[in-house]
């Protein structure tokens, strides 16, 4: 192994006989802030997941409540308007 794919591979993976110190002060920067940067992808994620299923929840509500309603309705478009009744 070279010592540059030795600088690069991750911790545990590389002989100790190869003499590289992996998380050198230089690359341990860059380091945290991969980690912090996909910890914040992580959270975007299961965010983004959760507002996917609340929407799709509340729309399929809201159809369901509106073919059992009950009471006047009024709808209007560019070509007419209708007035309905549900009992």
């Amino acid at each position: 192994m070279t010592a540059q794919a030795a600088a690069i591979a991750p911790p545990g993976r590389v002989p100790a006989s190869v003499g590289v110190v992996i998380g050198a002060p230089d690359q341990q920067e860059m380091i945290d802030a991969g980690k912090t940067e996909q910890t914040i992808a992580n959270v975007g994620l299961v965010f983004g997941i959760l507002g996917i299923g609340a929407g799709a929840g509340l729309y399929l509500y809201s159809e369901n409540q509106q073919t059992h309603a009950k009471g006047w309705r009024l709808q209007a478009n560019l070509r007419q308007v209708t007035l309905s009744a549900r009992f």
